[in-house]
């Protein structure tokens, strides 16, 4: 045997080895650093918005399914009621006015959409961000109850199912790559809600 050879194989092994290491050591911390970005800059402050629209939903809307309004928007109302007091008695006068947008609202779930960074989004969130804010036009600039009116409706609320579950899945899947978190510990926040 000549262990000349034998030593060189080692070594050429062992260097083999430490370069093989090296790349998928690289590689993996090249990924996991995309992915913090995903989860921060993409799916982590649009899962917030889901979170609070579904705690909100389980509390007070609990009749209202996601599937008939994945999305929910609110108004503020102000009601102002004014006493005026004479030998005739108490008159009571009272008005009510919208003050604006509540704490759910789709313009601020649009503005936070755009805000993300597209580039890290998955394809599929980037397609349902732009036909949502489309459609949110369409339905907001076409006369009610017309034909375009229903077909941007309809339209709206199928691409408002598609987003909350692209939001959903994409949060998870940046989790589970991360390993952040046990994969049975991820909440579905439609069942979540449903266990009390």
């Amino acid at each position: 045997m000549d262990w000349d050879i034998i030593i060189k194989a080692i070594a050429v092994i062992a260097t083999t080895a430490t370069a093989i290491i090296g790349v998928s050591k690289y590689f993996y911390e090249k990924n996991r650093s995309w992915n913090e970005r995903r989860l921060n800059e993409v799916y982590a402050p649009l899962y917030g918005l889901l979170v609070k629209q579904e705690t909100m939903r389980h509390l007070y809307f609990p009749h209202i399914t996601v599937e008939k309004a994945p999305i929910l928007t609110s108004e503020k109302k102000t009601t102002n009621q004014s006493f005026q007091f004479s030998s005739e008695g108490v008159k009571v006068s009272s008005s009510e006015s919208s003050g604006g947008a509540g704490i759910l609202d789709r313009k601020a779930f649009i503005e936070i959409l755009n805000n993300t960074n597209k580039g890290l989004a998955r394809p599929k969130l980037l397609i349902l961000i732009n036909q949502y804010e489309l459609l949110v036009y369409l339905e907001e600039n076409t006369e009610k109850e017309s034909e375009q009116w229903k077909k941007a409706t309809t339209k709206k609320v199928e691409v408002e199912n598609a987003l909350f579950k692209e939001i959903q899945y994409g949060y998870e899947d940046t989790i589970r790559n991360l390993k952040l978190d046990d994969a049975g510990q991820i909440y579905n926040l439609e069942t979540y809600f449903k266990v009390d």
